[in-house]
This record gives C-alpha cells, sequence and structure tokens, in this order.
C-alpha cells in the first residue's frame, strides 16, 4: 500500500469537491439548514388538534365540557356544527380532525345521576393522530366527569366519592378503524416514490450531459431546446407512472389498503404531479453542472420536502414558520389527495382546492425550469 499515492489522491478529492463555491454551500450549508429544519419539525406530540362540536344539549354544563376540551393543549375546537352533517363534511374535507356530538338529553341524564352518552368521532387517516386523539378524549371526558361528581351537590350516599362514570363515551374511528399505519403510510410511499425517482433521474440524466461533454454536441445540432426538454423529461414522467401502477398493485393487493376513490382520477392527480416533480428536476439540472451537483441538491430538496409534508408528521403539528413552507410544497397537497381517495373515498368535489394547487404550481414550476434552463443552454 503506496500511502504516498493514497495522500495524493486525497488531495486530488478535497480540491475537486471544495473548488466550486456551489459546492460549497450544498456540503456545509445544507446540512445545517436541514438540521435546523428537522430539530423544529419532528415532534411526535399531538396537539392542537382541529375539533368541530355538534352541540345539540346547549347547556352550561354541555358548554363546560367543550370548554374542558378548548382549555387543553390537544384539541382546537374551531367551530360549532348546526348538524350532523356538517361536522360530517368537516371531517371529510379535513377541516377538523376530530368532531364532538352531544346528544340532547346529555345534561338531563347527568341531573338524574344517569349515564351521559357523548359521541366522539375521530378522522383516523392518519392512525397515530387518531390513537392519541383517542386517548386524549377518554382522558379529558373521564376528568370532567371526576370535577362534577365532586361538585354536584345531592349526590346520594352510596355513589359519593365514587368514580362510577356518568358519562358514557362512544368514540368512533372513521375511515380507518382498525387504526393501521400501513393503510396511513403505502399511499405516501407512492408520492415519495414518484418524487425521489422523477426528480432524481430527470436532474442526473440533463446533468449527465454537460459532465461527459455531450450537451455541446446536442446544442449544435438541429434539435430545440423544447424537444431537448421533452426528450429528457417524458421518459421519467412514463417511469413514474409505471411505478404508481407497481405500488397501487401491490399496495392493495398485497397489503390490503383499501381503495374507495376513482382510478381515473388518481392517474390525472398523478400526472399533475409529475409536472410538478418534473419541473423541480429540470430547475436543479440547470443550476447544477456535475452529477455530484445534482445529486446533493436533490436530496436537499428531497428531505425537506418529505418531512414538510404530512407524510409521517401532521402538517398542522409544524411550528408556523415551517408551516408555510409546507404550504407551497407540492407533496402536501399530493398526500392530502392520495389518502383522501385511498381511504375517504373522496373524489374532486372534496379535493378540488388540492388540484388547482398542482395545476397553478406545476405550470408556474415548469414555465420557470424551462426559462433557466434556457439561460442555462445560452
Amino acid at each position: 500500500m503506496n500511502w504516498k499515492r493514497i495522500k495524493s489522491l486525497l488531495k486530488k478529492e478535497f480540491i475537486q469537491a471544495l473548488r466550486d463555491k456551489r459546492m460549497r454551500v450544498l456540503i456545509f450549508g445544507a446540512p445545517l439548514i436541514q438540521l435546523l429544519v428537522f430539530g423544529y419539525a419532528v415532534n411526535t406530540d399531538i396537539r392542537n388538534l382541529n375539533t368541530v362540536v355538534y352541540d345539540r344539549s346547549n347547556t352550561s354544563i354541555s358548554r363546560e365540557l367543550i370548554d374542558t376540551f378548548r382549555a387543553s393543549d390537544y384539541f382546537n375546537v374551531v367551530g360549532s356544527a348546526s348538524s350532523h352533517q356538517e361536522a360530517e363534511n368537516m371531517l371529510n374535507t379535513g377541516k377538523a380532525q376530530v368532531a364532538i356530538f352531544i346528544p340532547d338529553n346529555f345534561t338531563r341524564n347527568l341531573r338524574r345521576l344517569k349515564k351521559g352518552d357523548l359521541q366522539i368521532v375521530v378522522e383516523g387517516t392518519d392512525s397515530i393522530v387518531a390513537q392519541r386523539a383517542t386517548s386524549y378524549s377518554s382522558m379529558i371526558t373521564y376528568a370532567f366527569l371526576d370535577k362534577k361528581m365532586r361538585n354536584i351537590k345531592n349526590i346520594p350516599t352510596a355513589a359519593k366519592g365514587t368514580k362510577v362514570p356518568w358519562i358514557d363515551p362512544e368514540i368512533r374511528i372513521w375511515f380507518n378503524p382498525d387504526l393501521k399505519s400501513r393503510n396511513f403510510f403505502i399511499p405516501g410511499i407512492i408520492a415519495l416514490l414518484l418524487t425521489l425517482v422523477s426528480v432524481l433521474l430527470t436532474s442526473f440524466s440533463i446533468v449527465k450531459e454537460w459532465e461527459i461533454g455531450t450537451m455541446e454536441q446536442l446544442i449544435v445540432t438541429p434539435i430545440r431546446p423544447i424537444e431537448l426538454i421533452a426528450g429528457k423529461t417524458i421518459p421519467f414522467f412514463i417511469i413514474g407512472m409505471i411505478d404508481l401502477v407497481l405500488i397501487f398493485t401491490v399496495g392493495t393487493l398485497w397489503f390490503n389498503v383499501p381503495f374507495r376513490g376513482d382510478l381515473l382520477f388518481l392517474a390525472i392527480s398523478a400526472i399533475l404531479y409529475l409536472i410538478n416533480t418534473l419541473g423541480i428536476g429540470l430547475f436543479i439540472s440547470a443550476i447544477s453542472r456535475t452529477q455530484q451537483q445534482a445529486m446533493m441538491t436533490t436530496f436537499f430538496y428531497f428531505m425537506p420536502s418529505v418531512l414538510l409534508s404530512g407524510f409521517v408528521f401532521p402538517v398542522y403539528n409544524i411550528p408556523v414558520l415551517l408551516r408555510w413552507i409546507a404550504y407551497i410544497n407540492p407533496m402536501t397537497y399530493f398526500l392530502v389527495i392520495l389518502r383522501g381517495m385511498f381511504l375517504k373515498g373522496v373524489g374532486i368535489e372534496v379535493l378540488w382546492p388540492q388540484i388547482l394547487f398542482l395545476i397553478s404550481m406545476g405550470a408556474l414550476l415548469f414555465f420557470f425550469s424551462v426559462k433557466m434552463f434556457h439561460r442555462s443552454l445560452d
């Protein structure tokens, strides 16, 4: 083993990696930024669950119960529903993760020391959130019960000091009643793989031409820039759609993940999302000149994109400053579409805001990326 040659090789590698200003930023700047993002965003504590209330009792005791939920850090009461259907619609559209239904005989039964029925519906597409919400709601309900038992006068002697449950909360999990985490994560894996394949391969295929010196040969040929872009992006669009079919087939047939939506709407949504990711890959190729730069830039985009999309952690649980980044992340909206179709069976009538965002953001990203690519050719 010749250490002199090894030392020379190490010196060459360091010079090659650090001589480019953009590579220095990616090597040292990107890990620091990702560390800050991960440190703030990775939080398994579920708080501020958006909650809607349908209170048919509308008495001081029922309002006190709702105030108990509101006073906790776990539930954020976003409004009161005027009907059962309105509360269901808020769950379907994702405006609420929890719905509390209080019947009209709730207070009357409590005053008569009878069982007080209470229904709590939890949106169960995210099994982790649903389990926490179920646990939190039971804890708050029984704490309220214990408080009322201590305060209400004229309780029969046998009941004093006991913890007989006057309130019997009936908690139901919608959309994912068995709370299978697989049902939550497999739709997300579709978005994750489509993003990785389309962004990475698109950026690599173009940067490789620059790196081996064949891009100059392509430029002097009669081929137009838009034709070059189409020839470089369409193959990976097709690969992405093939991956979609494979993952969908394995997820539904092998893992028994339910799909309650429309297949045509799924295909249209995937096409719109791929336009976004191909635009991002094209942009990365326009600002990179080596495959190493393209890989570093791709993963600099990919990791925060996954973390700030709701793939693992709910978007509403992310700090406000980082939440704005999530709101401009195409994967955030595609995940809502996928999980809405797989588990809820909803379609364009509910998911049209996410579709509208993918259309507008996709057009913006692709237009801007094509402009950047044209500038790099010049």
